[in-house]
């Protein structure tokens, strides 16, 4: 393997929480990712982290100021640091959900070693990403029944880091 050349980018490697222990499969709205630490990433930040546990344990990133590109983590390994924003864990499910008002966001369960996202809804965050089981939406663009292995980010938006 060669190195760039010097005037090419290169895309430096996403920080991600000490504590985040990505799922080794993920199953996002039909989509499946093997070894894939990020699911989606936004102007080279993660829009989101679903990380094993008892029960899924949940990242959520939003702009930082409105209409800003730089995002920070809203929920941090389950933890709201937002009063508008909540975190249900329900233990008997293996589930965790992340709710902003009457929206569930972000819905993420644990089935075996893996993790399962049939519902997730960014708008109110400010992406235009959306699905359920069947597809994944973002922007204009409808994915289902993809596998991604390997890759340090699954879907990337806006610009790289």
């Amino acid at each position: 393997m060669t190195n760039p050349p010097a005037d090419l980018p290169v895309a430096a490697k996403p920080q991600l929480p000490d504590r985040y222990r990505p799922f080794r499969v993920l199953n996002l709205c039909s989509n499946i990712l093997r070894d894939v630490p990020i699911p989606i990433q936004v102007n080279g930040y993660p829009a989101f982290l679903a990380g094993r546990g008892k029960h899924p344990l949940l990242w959520l990133a939003a702009p930082v100021r409105i209409n800003d590109q730089e995002r920070t983590f809203i929920v941090r390994e389950n933890v709201s640091i937002n009063a508008a924003v909540q975190v249900v864990v329900n233990r008997r499910k293996a589930e965790t959900a992340i709710v902003i008002g009457s929206v569930r966001v972000l819905v993420v369960r644990v089935v075996g070693d893996s993790g399962v996202i049939e519902q997730i809804d960014l708008r109110p965050v400010g992406l235009d990403v959306w699905g359920d089981k069947s597809a994944l939406h973002i922007g204009g663009g409808t994915f289902s029944d993809n596998t991604v292995s390997g890759a340090t980010v699954a879907f990337v938006l806006g610009k790289q880091a």
